[in-house]
């Protein structure tokens, strides 16, 4: 049988993309035809290997033919594609490992969503990379839009064991559950409030008795008792009284499609144009926008991002931007909008709107060449210098101004004074000096020892100051060279000579070595209590 002519099993043409998907249907489809064999470098019969070769080369297109014009047997053919297009290098298991760590929800369905990510795990797979089912349910829920959070934490609370089968069921299940539930909420971009008379009731005051009607005649019929909004009489020529009001922009004249229209009276920033959004995620409830002009209505597609079809351009919303923080400026000519004294925006008036300026934006960066950029720039010169280059034509651009105060500036260029010497810090000092008596006692020992062997501590506690002085002892037997340590450094930093030592009356302090170091330095002792009177040695 020719392959070419089976249409009942039909392979397409293998263009170089998704190599994956189409080796799988080509082996299925020569398994059908009981000629995998001759692919698979099992022996078979010269018929079959003819007609497995013919297979693989006619499900080619023109590019990918030209790489396997001169094999001359089946499997020579399949090894060569596979060969170019099922590559497993390190730089692309790296580059499928990131594609598959950042993977986003983009398609219209979780479906197509879901077909998506199988498509990738089928890639990471040919390239040797291939994912647990575990993490590519991770990535999975990971991936889902905000509307599925319900969905996502109960289904990690209540799974031991994550199965894709189970995970794609229950998603398909909550997306057919949201379309049915979601309410098509009609939010007129123009009309809100008080509408036609014929739709209202007769209002009533708190007692129950009828309103009185306004005073005056009706500007549209001439009677008097209503007002023209509440007419029933047909509108005039030259006005045209609607069901609506409440406008929340008012853009009537036509302007092409890559254009934004500054309005100051849209609630929010409106584009027709979806590939214009960067991210773009879909909204729980469907809800419409009308036009009061054209009649037409559109549906809001994504939450907080919005696309429109129905619009003859785009709106930036200056309530929008003022609302975070920016400041709008506008006069007969042009409007700039600055955030923090920072120019970001501008647009220009044509006709009765003003237009976005979305190109050129070297009018934004122009206005922020004013001295104290400049003062930045050319490391805090001084302005008289930065005034000179001005009028000499070195900074183009750049308007003379007198130049505001710079903090750095006036940071570095401070002196401090060294501080007076004052007659408390001469006594405190003095009395420091003073400071003679030293308590002094052993803690330990403890347990673990240090690495170095240390067990024990030994503290000296200067009395009036209370300035602590400890060292690491690794025997008791070693406080007298510590003290006689402690004796030295208190007399060479400080100018302290110490006269009196307080301690307890144990074996460390009272032996022949620590008696005969206090003879020499001429200090003297007390003893205290020991186990009893600690708070006297410090």
């Amino acid at each position: 049988m020719n392959p070419s002519t089976d249409t009942k099993f039909k392979v397409e043409p293998f263009d170089g993309s998704n190599y994956s998907l189409w080796s799988y249907k080509m082996k299925m489809y020569l398994m059908s035809k009981g000629l995998w064999e001759a692919v698979s470098g099992e022996a078979g019969s010269t018929a079959k290997e003819q007609q497995a070769h013919a297979a693989i080369v006619l499900n080619l297109n023109d590019l990918q033919l030209m790489h396997v014009v001169t094999s001359t047997t089946a499997k020579e053919a399949w090894d060569t594609l596979k060969k170019f297009h099922k590559t497993q290098d390190m730089a692309n298991r790296l580059w499928l490992k990131e594609k598959f760590s950042a993977f986003k929800f983009t398609a219209s369905s979780v479906g197509k969503h879901v077909t998506e990510l199988e498509k990738l795990v089928m890639e990471m797979k040919n390239a040797g990379c291939e994912p647990t089912e575990e993490d590519v349910c991770a990535t999975m829920l990971r991936s889902l839009p905000s509307s599925y959070e319900a969905l996502v934490q109960a289904f990690r609370m209540s799974v031991s064991e994550f199965k894709l089968a189970d995970l794609v069921s229950k998603l398909i299940a909550e997306e057919v559950r949201q379309k049915d539930s979601n309410r098509i909420e009609e939010a007129t971009a123009f009309l809100a409030g008080k509408g036609n008379g014929k739709q209202q009731q007769k209002k009533k005051n708190a007692r129950g008795m009828r309103k009185k009607g306004p005073f005056g005649k009706c500007f549209n019929c001439g009677k008097p008792g209503h007002y023209a909004r509440d007419c029933r009489s047909e509108a005039s020529p030259d006005e045209d009284v609607q069901d609506q009001s409440n406008v929340a922009f008012h853009a009537t004249e036509a302007f092409a499609s890559e254009c934004w229209v500054m309005d100051s009276s849209a609630s929010a920033h409106m584009c027709k144009t979806r590939d214009a959004f960067q991210e773009y995620s879909g909204v729980k409830t469907a809800r419409t926008i009308s036009s009061a002009k054209s009649s037409a209505s559109a549906k809001i597609l994504g939450d907080g991002t919005v696309v429109l079809r129905v619009w003859t351009g785009n709106l930036f919303s200056l309530t929008a931007a003022t609302a975070r923080g920016m400041t709008v400026t506008m006069d007969s000519e042009q409007c700039v909008v600055k955030r923090g004294g920072q120019v970001v925006a501008t647009g220009r008036k044509q006709g009765k709107l003003m237009f976005l300026n979305i190109e050129g934006g070297d009018e934004c960066h122009a206005a922020e060449d004013n001295m104290d950029l400049w003062h930045r720039r050319l490391g805090h010169a001084s302005f008289g210098t930065l005034n000179s280059m001005i009028k000499d034509g070195k900074l183009k651009g750049a308007l003379a101004e007198p130049g505001t105060v710079c903090g750095v500036c006036a940071t570095a260029k401070q002196a401090r004074k060294p501080f007076k010497s004052t007659r408390e810090g001469l006594e405190a000092r003095e009395s420091a000096r003073k400071d003679t008596t030293v308590c002094s006692d052993v803690l330990g020992p403890v347990t673990p020892a240090s690495k170095s062997g240390y067990k024990y501590i030994v503290s000296f506690i200067m009395m009036k100051s209370r300035f602590v002085t400890i060292y690491p002892l690794r025997k008791k037997s070693e406080v007298c060279e510590a003290f006689k340590k402690f004796l030295k450094e208190a007399e060479t930093s400080a100018g302290i000579k110490v006269k009196v030592l307080r301690s307890d009356n144990g074996g460390e302090y009272c032996n022949v070595g620590m008696v005969a170091l206090c003879d020499e330095k001429t200090s003297s002792r007390c003893l205290t209590t020991r186990n009893r009177t600690a708070w006297q040695s410090g």
